[in-house]
């Protein structure tokens, strides 16, 4: 890469490239819990450690450029607020990224609030964005709250949504996971 400006072609080619690679590293993590070789998260921090090893995994194993461009809580995504992990390319050479937020067991309007905050992130200033949540089976996010009124379609083309459940090997039950995504819709 040099200091010149991308074009907005070279900046969505690039972010498309990064995004692959946060469903892979979740869908890794996942996996990992229900085997017990990661231990069930105490709070975001602990999700954001193991969610940032998978990602640099997944771009050692898939031939990423680097310097590896992934950032914990240290990138403002748009007015002052800052994501729990940043993907993706240098502000010098355009500033094309995508923002990921993790939530762990947290209230309904929490979560509302977070997943409007990233919406907010990817109209102005990210090109695509990514909600991860991990919560007890017992506090029945899926039916509390309605992703469908906050313009988020399950499978559509600017953003989608999967529920899943897993049995982490290291609890006795089981708990509801968000994959939530949102793109630009010129990305």
């Amino acid at each position: 890469m040099t200091n010149r400006e991308l074009s907005e072609h070279q900046k969505a080619t690039l972010v498309r490239k990064h995004a692959r690679l946060v469903p892979d590293a979740w869908n890794r993590y996942l996996a990992k819990l229900k085997k017990g070789e990661y231990y069930y998260p105490l709070n975001e921090a602990d999700m954001r450690c193991h969610i940032f090893c998978e990602c640099l995994g997944v771009m050692r194993r898939k031939g990423f450029d680097k310097p590896y461009e992934i950032f914990a809580e240290d990138k403002e995504i748009y007015e002052g607020k800052r994501a729990d992990l940043v993907v993706g390319l240098r502000e010098k050479e355009g500033a094309a990224f995508l923002a990921v937020e993790l939530k762990h067991h947290r209230t309904v309007e929490e979560i509302k609030e977070d997943i409007l905050k990233l919406r907010e992130a990817v109209k102005e200033k990210a090109f695509w964005g990514f909600f991860l949540m991990l919560g007890p089976e017992t506090y029945r996010y899926r039916s509390k709250l309605d992703l469908n009124a906050l313009d988020i379609e399950e499978d559509g083309r600017d953003s989608a949504f999967t529920w899943s459940k897993i049995k982490p090997k290291s609890r006795e039950a089981q708990v509801e996971a968000l994959f939530l995504f949102m793109r630009h819709p010129q990305s």
